[in-house]
């Protein structure tokens, strides 16, 4: 029986560590609308350059003091 329960708790230990390591490593997000900067900017870049440092820069800008959008602005969500 204790065989049992510790095969059974190393599993969920394994399983809750796979899934909590798959959270940290993804680092897209939601989805971005398709042309979502075109509503307001009329030129974005194509293909971004460093994109989590391009993501921090962007979030920092338009969820700053001058500018509060809504997430829905550019995610599709």
């Amino acid at each position: 029986m204790k065989k049992a329960c510790m095969s059974v708790f190393a599993i969920c230990l394994i399983l809750i560590l796979a899934g909590a390591s798959s959270l940290v490593t993804a680092a897209d997000g939601p989805p971005l609308k398709e042309n979502g900067c075109a509503a307001c900017h009329k030129e974005a870049p194509k293909e971004p350059e460093g994109a989590d440092k391009r993501s921090d820069k962007i979030h920092k800008i338009h969820q700053g003091e001058k500018v509060k959008l809504e997430c829905t602005a550019c995610h599709a969500l």
